[in-house]
């Protein structure tokens, strides 16, 4: 009865730290005032890729079928 026991034990416990480690306690690294809001950062417009010499594409899903 007792190794049954301690086998569910062993069996329940790697459940039992994941639940744990995954708490739902805040992050206390980057407090945020309320009210306070956050302006957007400015983003520029990527460039397209060009793809090197040696390139070559892979076929596409229509290409395939």
């Amino acid at each position: 009865m007792a190794k049954r026991r301690t086998n569910q034990l062993i069996a329940v416990l790697p459940v039992l730290l994941a639940l744990a480690a995954c708490g739902t306690g805040e992050s206390s690294t980057a407090p945020s005032a309320p009210g306070t809001a956050i302006p957007p950062a400015r983003v520029s417009e990527p460039t397209p890729l060009t793809p090197s010499p040696g390139f070559i594409a892979m076929p596409s899903a229509q290409q395939v079928v």
